[in-house]
C-alpha cells in the first residue's frame, strides 16, 4: 500500500514537470516571436481594387520602384463619383519606417480618368508606402473615410534605371490598360453567349420530350405539359435575346478596341 502511494505521488511529480516544461517551451517561444520582431508582411492594395474616397474611387494599375533613384511611380486610375467635372487630386503620402518624414512627390494628370504618381527618395529599406488620394472638386466630407491605397516594396515591380517619359508614352501605357479591360468585357460576354446556348440546348431537349409524352396524356395532363413547354420556350426566347444583345455589345466593344489602337498610333 505504501509502495502504490509512493508510485502515485512520482507519477504526479512527473506529471507536473511535464507541464511546467511544455509551459515554459510555449512562452518562450511566443517571447521569442515578440523579442525578434517577428516579420509581418507589409499592407499592400492588388492591382485594379478599386478604393473609395471622397466623391471618388482610385486604383492602382501598376507600381514600380527604380532603385537607381528609390523612387515609385505609382499609375492611379482614378474616377469622380458624383460630379461632372474632370478630376482633380492631390496625394498625401506615408512610408511605414519613417512615418514623420515628408517625401518629394510629383502627380502628372495624364489624361481626365488616369495619372502617375513619383515619390522621391525612399528609404533604401523601405517597407510600404501609404497614398491617401484627395478631391480638390470636393467639398470637406462629415464622413471620414480613413481610406488609403498602400504599395509593398516586395509586391511593386523593380526597375533598375528610371527615365521620365513623356505623357504620350504614359497615355499609351493607359490606352494599353483600356484595351486589356475591354478584351476582358468581351471573353465575358463571349463565355455568357456559349453558357446560354449551352442552356438552349438542354431545354429543347426537354421541349421535345415533353412534345413526345403529350399523345399519351390526358387532356388535363396535357394542359400542364403544354402550360411547361410555353414556359421553356419563353426561356429559349430570352436567352436567344440575351445572347444578340451581348453579341450586339461585342461587335461595340470590338470597334472601342480599334479606336484605340488608332489613337495610340497617333500619339
Amino acid at each position: 500500500m505504501l509502495k502504490e502511494s509512493k508510485f502515485k505521488k512520482k507519477k504526479g511529480r512527473k506529471y507536473k514537470q511535464m507541464i511546467y516544461i511544455l509551459s515554459f517551451v510555449f512562452l518562450f517561444f511566443i517571447s521569442s516571436r515578440i523579442i525578434f520582431n517577428d516579420p509581418q508582411k507589409n499592407e499592400d492594395t492588388p492591382l485594379r481594387k478599386p478604393v473609395s474616397f471622397d466623391n471618388l474611387t482610385a486604383e492602382i494599375a501598376n507600381k514600380r520602384f527604380y532603385t537607381d533613384k528609390n523612387l515609385l511611380q505609382v499609375g492611379l486610375i482614378v474616377k469622380e463619383t458624383n460630379s461632372d467635372m474632370p478630376s482633380n487630386i492631390k496625394v498625401n503620402i506615408k512610408e511605414k519606417t519613417k512615418q514623420d518624414e515628408k517625401f518629394k512627390t510629383e502627380i502628372v494628370k495624364v489624361v481626365d480618368e488616369y495619372y502617375v504618381v513619383f515619390v522621391h527618395d525612399l528609404p533604401k529599406k523601405w517597407k510600404s508606402v501609404s497614398l491617401e488620394v484627395i478631391n480638390k472638386n470636393g467639398t470637406q466630407s462629415t464622413m471620414n473615410l480613413n481610406s488609403k491605397l498602400y504599395v509593398a516594396h516586395e509586391k511593386s515591380e523593380a526597375k533598375n534605371s528610371f527615365k521620365k517619359q513623356s505623357l504620350s508614352v504614359y497615355e499609351s501605357e493607359y490606352i494599353n490598360i483600356l484595351i486589356e479591360d475591354t478584351q476582358k468585357n468581351i471573353k465575358n460576354n463571349e463565355d455568357l453567349i456559349k453558357n446560354n446556348n449551352k442552356d438552349i440546348d438542354k431545354i429543347k431537349e426537354k421541349i421535345s420530350s415533353l412534345k413526345s409524352d403529350l399523345d399519351y396524356e390526358t387532356k388535363q395532363e396535357q394542359d400542364v405539359t403544354n402550360q411547361e413547354i410555353s414556359e421553356k420556350n419563353s426561356k429559349v426566347d430570352s436567352l436567344n435575346k440575351e445572347i444578340f444583345e451581348k453579341e450586339k455589345e461585342i461587335k461595340e466593344l470590338k470597334d472601342r478596341i480599334e479606336n484605340l489602337r488608332l489613337k495610340q498610333k497617333k500619339l
